[in-house]
């Protein structure tokens, strides 16, 4: 560097490490270059997207939606003072540039790691029509031509990969992208489809892992948590099912449950039932199946945990929770009809043949009934979880985002559904298209090939257009 006459500069020197999984901490390694010492960084900046060791892009939404939220707070305070176009010309100027620059980085990320990104775009459509924050912003952007975040992504990306299959592209970019030519006569021949070499950076063991946010990563210990609440929740249902202390009698006079009565005597405590196995008493033979069943659900609930390791986990998660919420409205049901059996011979002794349907008398509720009733919160709160936990991971991991098994990723070209989905927003396409020229932006096209060559598993199937640009 000292022959060229060049200096080294620390302070906007950093040295990043891509590990092949996340929540490994940062390795103990240094660089020593010309003398100086470079140490491994969370995340580090270049030409002004923050890229992070798991290449989440978390830090660089959250900067880019910062500094954004300011800008719109001082174009809110002159805002009365524009006319339409003036606001709606300063916003595309000051927030549309920001939010359009290097996204084409953030392909394939869920919806919900863009949704701060859209936030900004629909704060911005509000500014600009003077409406409240309870306005919904769709209808807004919708008439302003704003296409959504996601959509605008996906559009400048196909927008460079149209350009290099007709060599409107730059050669760094136009050889990274080539046609698909099947090696034999296929009904697919005459559909215009690409491939995008692979290069294969780590094993993905089943699904990419290269966007995991927080909540994935800490997935494996709510995963734990819920099953072991699961779990005890089923001990619960079988030790309230079988014992029989949902009733205390009146006076020390015994107690009885679903499947049998205890009296007490001066030899102790002495219970009898049917002579059946898990034969319920007569009177709450209704209630008792209805609390077997519920037992059924939550211990099928359990063993599904198990599908975990074969299918998608947002729909194991939501599977457990109909299952839960099912147990939950059976053992209601068997809470809610215990007490009509409160009036039949063998019941009424043990409270002074005072008791009636749905009226103890002198008896008193016991610790069974009140755990059966606990059992049924317990069963909603589980379900609530497991519904929670499916909506989370069918964001966070959608199912167009799929790793490529031999290397290669097939894209479909289609016009014609590019022209009926965009037809609403064809005014302000012309306007995208003339913001993402490759000469202005260069360096935004050096980023999106490398997406394209090195990142092709995480490309969605997006729709070219084959007419020209």
């Amino acid at each position: 560097m000292s022959s060229l006459y060049l200096k080294l500069n620390l302070s906007k020197t950093e040295l990043l490490v891509f590990s092949p999984s996340t929540n490994l901490p940062l390795p103990d390694i240094a660089i020593s270059v010309c003398g100086s010492t470079i140490t491994p960084k969370q995340h580090a900046r270049c030409l002004g997207v923050i890229l992070d060791s798991d290449l989440s892009f978390t830090p660089y939404i959250r900067s880019l939606a910062r500094s954004s939220y300011l800008h719109l707070k001082n174009i809110s305070r002159i805002r009365p003072f524009l006319t339409f176009d003036s606001a709606k010309t300063l916003t595309v100027s000051l927030i549309h540039s920001r939010l359009d620059y290097c996204n084409s980085l953030l392909i394939g990320l869920p919806l919900a790691k863009l949704s701060p990104l859209q936030s900004v775009l629909n704060a911005a459509a509000r500014i600009i029509f003077l409406t409240n924050c309870y306005t919904d912003a769709s209808t807004l952007c919708q008439s302003l031509h704003w296409l959504p975040i996601h959509s605008r992504i996906q559009y400048k990306t196909t927008t460079l990969i149209h350009k290099a299959l007709h060599g409107s592209a730059p050669p760094y970019i136009s050889s990274l992208v080539s046609v698909y030519h099947p090696t034999r006569a296929l009904r697919s021949a005459n559909d215009l489809r690409f491939h995008t070499t692979n290069v294969p950076l780590m094993d993905p063991p089943g699904h990419v892992h290269l966007y995991e946010t927080a909540f994935v990563q800490n997935g494996r210990a709510v995963t734990v948590l819920w099953a072991s609440c699961t779990l005890f929740l089923g001990i619960l249902e079988i030790v309230v099912l079988l014992q029989p202390t949902w009733v205390l009698g009146g006076e020390g006079s015994g107690h009885f449950g679903l499947y049998q009565v205890c009296e007490e005597s001066d030899w102790g405590t002495e219970c009898r039932g049917p002579d059946g196995v898990l034969e319920p008493l007569p009177p709450f033979q209704t209630a008792a199946g209805f609390m077997l069943g519920a037992l059924l659900l939550v211990l099928l609930s359990l063993a599904s945990i198990i599908l975990l390791w074969f299918c998608h986990s947002g729909s194991v998660y939501k599977l457990c929770a109909w299952l839960q919420l099912t147990a939950a409205f059976c053992q209601a049901l068997a809470c809610i009809l215990f007490p009509d059996g409160w009036d039949s011979p063998a019941v009424r002794p043990f409270c002074n043949h005072r008791s009636d349907r749905y009226q103890l008398g002198t008896c008193s509720v016991h610790w069974g009934f009140i755990l059966a009733i606990l059992g049924t919160f317990d069963c909603l709160v589980l379900s609530i979880l497991g519904f929670t936990l499916g909506k989370r991971h069918d964001a966070l991991n959608p199912s167009d985002v799929k790793p490529s098994k031999k290397g290669s990723t097939l894209i479909t070209v289609d016009s014609s559904d590019l022209d009926e989905e965009l037809a609403p927003e064809k005014a302000g396409l012309s306007s995208l298209v003339a913001g993402v020229g490759l000469p202005r932006t260069s360096s935004l096209a050096r980023e999106t090939s490398f997406v394209l060559a090195k990142m092709g598993p995480l490309i969605p199937p997006m729709l070219l257009p084959t007419g020209s640009s």
